[in-house]
């Protein structure tokens, strides 16, 4: 973190007026996350943390990372491994800020040399996430790994605290986010955003996962777009995609993304990307 807790302070002020009108996020829900009713997230100004560890497969930057998996998310990935505590966030019981701080301290004292906030998001969370830091050593690496999925003016009320980003850019152009993930237009939005930390000298690592199925509708453009927007951006070709809760069901998100697929696609992006790729599989690289 590069920001003072005075500026901290300022900035948690700014959400928690945000929030009483919620647009942090392209979900536009309006709502009033004080009193309710609650939005698209299902959360209100209190964060959710299900779990929390230390990782040590993360990228070879941040590991070993204390890794805080938040409950709730603006999208609603039908392949997602955590999906209850996505759909359902009451289900996890509140967190208080000031326990996650302590745990900062004591995983820190473990070995951990950053902090991961995942989950769910983060994205539609930053006002916990800045409650949880503000009595954080300012010398705390904080990596912000998500969907991206959120408004120019709050991703701005990261910058300084966050160090770096790591977010997931899913889909192509066309309707495989809302198909998939209930979202629209998604990768306009993250590439906007990209931008915009690009021109602010941000740190960031792109991942991209691996769909059975989604080569030319997604991996393809996705590539080139981040290729093209910014030459040189690290890149992590996620390949380990896994069905969970659809293993089975017919259709492309039954199944693991075949061998033969994995390396076409991965030939591609070593294109494009040369030594910036990193390729991953199970949390290693390989």
């Amino acid at each position: 973190m590069k920001v003072s807790p005075e500026e901290i302070d300022r900035r948690i002020e700014v959400l928690e007026d945000w929030y009483t009108d919620c647009t942090i996020c392209p979900q536009m829900c309006g709502v009033d996350r004080v009193y309710g009713p609650l939005g698209h997230c299902g959360l209100s100004t209190k964060g959710r943390v299900y779990k929390e560890f230390i990782h040590l497969g993360e990228e070879p930057e941040v590991s070993p990372t204390h890794i805080v998996y938040l409950a709730g998310c603006n999208f609603r990935c039908r392949y997602c491994s955590d999906l209850a505590q996505v759909i359902a966030p009451e289900s996890v019981p509140t967190t208080d800020p000031q326990w996650i701080t302590e745990r900062i301290a004591h995983r820190r004292k473990e070995g951990a040399k950053t902090v991961t906030f995942v989950g769910g998001s983060p994205d539609v969370q930053p006002l916990f996430v800045l409650r949880a830091l503000r009595d954080a050593p300012t010398d705390t690496q904080v990596v912000w790994n998500s969907n991206l999925w959120m408004e120019a003016e709050s991703l701005e009320l990261l910058f300084g605290v966050v160090d770096l980003f790591i977010p997931d850019v899913k889909y192509g152009p066309g309707r495989c986010d809302q198909r998939l993930s209930g979202v629209e237009e998604s990768l306009d939005q993250i590439l906007d955003s990209l931008e915009l930390m690009k021109s602010e000298g941000q740190e960031v690592i792109a991942r991209h996962l691996l769909v059975p199925g989604h080569q030319e509708c997604c991996t393809e453009p996705v590539l080139e777009a981040l290729s093209e927007l910014w030459p040189g951006l690290r890149v992590n070709l996620m390949t380990a995609y896994r069905p969970f809760n659809l293993e089975g069901q017919k259709g492309e998100l039954g199944r693991k993304i075949p061998l033969d697929e994995v390396e076409e696609r991965m030939s591609r992006a070593q294109e494009l990307f040369s030594e910036k790729l990193d390729l991953r599989r199970d949390g290693q690289s390989i």
